[in-house]
This record gives C-alpha cells, sequence and structure tokens, in this order.
C-alpha cells in the first residue's frame, strides 16, 4: 500500500512538473487543413528529415560528409525570401562603400589548380595546390552552375569560391574538422560587420548544415567533441579579429608567404594546424570516413592518371 501510495504521489509531482513547464499551453486546433508553422524552415519537409537524421545518425564510411548538401542548400533558397535579403543588402550598401563597389563590380576569377601550380612553396598559392593535387581535385566551387543574378547570389558564389583558400588562410586543415573552423571563421566575421539580420540570412544553409554535425558528435563521439569545439570557438575569434576578408581579391595574394597574405587579407588569429592530428581526430569522429575520403579520391586520382594517354616524346 506504501508503495502505491509513493506511486501516485510521484505521478502528481511528474503531472505537476509538466504543468509548470508547458506554462499552461494547450495545443491549438489549427486555421488548415495542412501542417503549419510560422518557421518556413520547419514547414519544408525536405529540410525537418536533413535535420533531424543529420542531427541523430552516427557516421560511417558509406556517406560522406556533404552527402544530400545541393539538397538542402536548394531547399533553404526555396525558403528564404530573397526579395527581404537583397533588400538587406540595399540597405548595407548605402553605408558601406566597399561593400557597394564590391558588389558593383561582382568580381569572380574562376580559378583552377593550374592557376596555382607555379606558387612557391610556403606560399597561399602553393599550400592549396598541394593538397589540390595530391588528391587530383580540380576546383568546382567556381562552377558557373552557382546563379549571380543579384547581390544575394553573388555575395554566396564568391564566398564559395574562395573556401578552400580560407581552409589555408584560417590555419584549418582539408578534413572534416578543419570544416568547423573555416565556417565559424563566416559566423565571427558576417556578424561583426553585417546587421544581425543580413548576417543571419547569409548564414542559413552554414546553420542548417553544420550545427547537427556538431550534436552529432556530441551525442556519439565525446571524445572528439571537445576537439569539433575548440576549431569552432577559434574560428568564430579569428572572423571577429579580422578585416573584412571577403570584399578582397585573395587570388592577388597566391604568391605571398603565407603569413604575408594573412597579414595583407587582415586576417588575425590564426594558428598553423597539426595536420596529421586534425586527420586522426577527424578519421576517429568519422568512423574511418576520413581515410575512406582520402583513399577514394587517390583512386580517383589514379584512375584519370590512367586514362590519359601519354604524350609521345619527339
Amino acid at each position: 500500500m506504501a508503495m502505491d501510495d509513493a506511486n501516485a504521489g510521484a505521478g502528481t509531482a511528474l503531472d505537476t512538473y509538466k504543468r509548470y513547464m508547458n506554462d499552461g499551453y494547450k495545443k491549438p486546433l489549427g486555421f488548415t487543413s495542412l501542417p503549419l508553422s510560422t518557421s518556413p524552415y520547419l514547414n519544408d519537409p525536405i529540410l525537418v528529415e536533413h535535420v533531424a537524421r543529420q542531427t541523430l545518425r552516427r557516421n560511417g564510411t558509406d556517406l560522406p560528409p556533404t552527402w544530400n548538401y545541393p539538397v538542402m542548400a536548394a531547399a533553404v533558397e526555396a525558403a528564404q525570401d530573397q526579395e527581404r535579403i537583397n533588400f538587406l543588402f540595399v540597405e548595407a550598401r548605402r553605408s558601406w562603400p566597399e561593400l557597394d563597389q564590391w558588389l558593383s563590380e561582382r568580381y569572380l576569377s574562376r580559378w583552377k589548380k593550374a592557376d596555382l601550380a607555379e606558387c612557391a612553396p610556403g606560399t597561399l598559392g602553393h599550400t592549396v595546390f598541394e593538397h589540390f593535387d595530391e588528391y587530383g581535385l580540380e576546383n568546382v566551387m567556381s562552377s558557373t552552375a552557382f546563379p549571380c543574378d543579384n547581390d544575394f547570389q553573388y555575395f554566396h558564389r564568391r564566398r564559395t569560391e574562395i573556401h578552400d583558400f580560407m581552409h589555408v588562410l584560417s590555419g584549418a586543415g582539408f578534413d572534416y574538422i578543419g570544416e568547423f573552423l573555416v565556417n565559424m571563421v563566416n559566423y565571427g566575421s558576417f556578424y561583426k560587420y553585417f546587421d544581425p539580420e543580413l548576417a543571419k540570412e547569409t548564414l542559413v544553409k552554414n546553420s542548417i548544415n553544420t550545427f547537427p554535425h556538431l550534436c552529432r558528435a556530441s551525442i556519439h563521439y565525446p571524445m572528439g567533441f571537445p576537439y569539433i569545439w575548440d576549431h569552432m570557438t577559434r574560428g568564430v575569434e579569428i572572423g571577429r579579429q579580422s578585416g573584412p576578408w571577403f570584399l578582397k581579391r585573395i587570388e592577388d595574394y597566391i604568391h605571398y608567404p603565407l603569413d604575408e597574405a594573412r597579414e595583407a587579407l587582415e586576417i588575425r588569429g590564426a594558428v598553423d594546424p597539426d595536420l596529421a592530428e586534425t586527420r586522426r581526430q577527424s578519421d576517429h569522429i568519422m568512423e574511418g570516413g576520413q581515410t575512406k575520403m582520402q583513399e577514394t579520391a587517390l583512386a580517383r586520382k589514379k584512375m584519370m592518371g590512367e586514362q590519359i594517354p601519354p604524350v609521345a616524346a619527339e
């Protein structure tokens, strides 16, 4: 009998706790026959599935970390208010002449790996070239597949075009963990230089892509989580300390020694990474996925090399 009383008391306490947490809320009947939220992102089933799956699943060698990104990115673009975002860019241009000039010029280099081949060892360009050449990669981030018809589209396309340079300039490795650092530089810088609403809009894709990975690490990979957190906080601080690097023509500095390139581009607080350690940590969190990606890239490079007939000697 005493046990029954205790159970009854526990049930009453739990009900009280639930009422307190819900603060009197009762789910209302809707005004539409469709599931509907005030969030345009929650209204998109693609994004709901993406965030839930990417947050809760484990890593593995069966999927690359960029899997499903194009689908997610297209859904985000459809959910965003493009007209409002471009209006925010117009407002930002009024008070920032450098931004206004940069958006008017819409410079794109469309650089290729071959453009970096002659850069001397120790330079910004050579460091990027080494990574691309080792794994037989080419720069696809300058692709004309990305539209460039307004300020917001150009901002995104240019930021994508210089992404691999920012890996080196910010001290991020070309690996899973390095992506956290280089992406968080954007948060530190954009919230420093833009109105919060515009900064947020420029980073929605980053948020929906990056933070599920953070949660995934925290619930599945506790040994690697502090390493990710360290890279993220370091990236934010680099962004906060740095000048408006995203307005500069980084390709003009590919022949500069790395430290001089950082100084000229006003990138502050970056430290060259221990690449072996970041790859080891990345491989742990990815359950061997980092090694699998590298092996796949090397195999693809070998296959492509075999498909190219040798040049006959003259």
